[in-house]
């Protein structure tokens, strides 16, 4: 079975922020391509939101990510915010103890759409 998942960059407030819609399933199949998109536009943003609203599907390939992610921008001093987490994947994060670890806020903040 082929599992998409899309990434959609929405326009922001600020030029330092960067922000992804993920829609689809965030899996060992699917996070490589996040990880990908997010090196290959590091140096354009200080902020990165992840709109999670659409992620039907979190693994522990997609906790992983998101883990790293929070590793990488802890030490290059950027910000991580997140939207949207429900469902299953709320779940998911909660019992792995990664859903205490996430700042959250309201998509409103960083995106006008």
């Amino acid at each position: 079975m082929f599992r998409r998942m899309k990434l959609t960059i929405l326009p922001t407030k600020n030029s330092a922020i960067r922000c992804l819609r993920i829609e689809g399933d965030f899996d060992l199949y699917t996070a490589p391509a996040l990880s990908r998109r997010i090196q290959e536009t590091q140096a354009t943003w200080k902020h990165l939101h992840l709109d999670l609203d659409g992620v039907r599907y979190l693994d522990s390939s997609g906790v992983g990510a998101i883990i790293r992610l929070l590793q990488a921008c802890k030490s290059s001093g950027r910000e991580l915010t997140f939207s949207g987490i429900q469902g299953s994947p709320r779940k998911v994060l909660q019992m792995s103890n990664i859903l205490a670890l996430l700042t959250e806020v309201q998509l409103t903040q960083v995106s006008p759409s």
